[in-house]
């Protein structure tokens, strides 16, 4: 009896400290359960509050979106309003020089309004699909200075896409070139070809083309101390693309600029699809 009530006491010894360890690990799962519970309702706040902001965000920049589309319509209103007050003026002019000095303006300015209006109606706020812009502005110039017919225009540009800090200064080169192929070459519409390319070059380069298929350039005639506003300006913009920039008479006068794409960093130049 006495050994039976020794491994009875003994018994009990042993599952009452059972019991305790098990109310000891029921009270350490509490625990956690209680931390674990505070930390899932502090994610799902963070959740909500990081939905929160993703949501404050994308409404920040379809609001910067549109104010910057807003700002492009202005500017290209503006540049309107201008025009239309130096077209008035000029009816006013008898001085052919001046004349042709303000129809020069007229059509930089369309050059610069033409690109505001593209990023207005376009996808991106910043970057200008060159091929679609190039199209526009050749046939602008068609229409302005050309009699129809006489002069044709073969395009070859590729899908790029370019920042406005380097399609400004582009299209300015365009409009110079052609505007003084038009005089030189074929002065009084004389029948002739002009050819413009935009393609992707070596190294990372896109080159620009523009070539007509007339006299070419004067023998002797050095385009570094030529006093052309055309020549110089088209040298300018050049510079500020930081291109290399060639003249060459072949068959003609064939103007070559080679530069890199803003932002470009060694992969390829971006292409657009729209």
């Amino acid at each position: 009896m006495a050994t039976a009530l020794f491994i009875l006491v003994l018994l009990l010894g042993v599952l009452y400290k059972l019991y305790r360890k098990k109310q000891q690990y029921k009270k350490q799962l509490e625990t956690k359960r209680q931390e674990i519970n505070e930390k899932n309702v502090l994610l799902e706040c963070l959740m909500i509050d990081k939905e929160n902001l993703i949501a404050d965000k994308n409404d920040l920049l379809k609001e910067k979106e549109w104010l910057i589309k807003e700002i492009q319509h202005r500017v290209r209103n503006n540049l309107q309003i201008v025009m239309s007050l130096l077209s008035a003026q000029s009816e006013y002019l008898n001085s052919p020089s001046a004349l042709d000095a303000i129809g020069k303006s007229l059509e930089r300015m369309q050059v610069i309004a033409l690109i505001h209006q593209k990023l207005y109606q376009g996808n991106s706020t910043t970057r200008i699909n060159m091929q679609s812009y190039i199209s526009e502005l050749v046939e602008s110039i068609k229409n302005s200075s050309i009699e129809p017919g006489k002069i044709s225009f073969q395009l070859n540009v590729d899908e790029i896409s370019l920042d406005i800090s380097q399609s400004m200064p582009l299209g300015l080169i365009l409009n110079e070139a052609i505007t003084n192929a038009i005089k030189y070459a074929h002065p009084k519409n004389k029948e002739g070809i002009i050819s413009i390319s935009l393609q992707y070059g070596d190294a990372g380069k896109v080159q620009l083309k523009i070539a007509d298929n007339g006299e070419g350039l004067p023998s002797g005639f050095d385009t570094n101390r030529s006093n052309s506003l055309g020549l110089q300006l088209i040298k300018l913009f050049s510079e500020q693309l930081d291109g290399d920039l060639y003249f060459i008479n072949k068959n003609g006068l064939e103007i070559v600029l080679n530069f890199k794409p803003a932002g470009y960093n060694g992969e390829a130049i971006k292409k657009i699809t729209s």
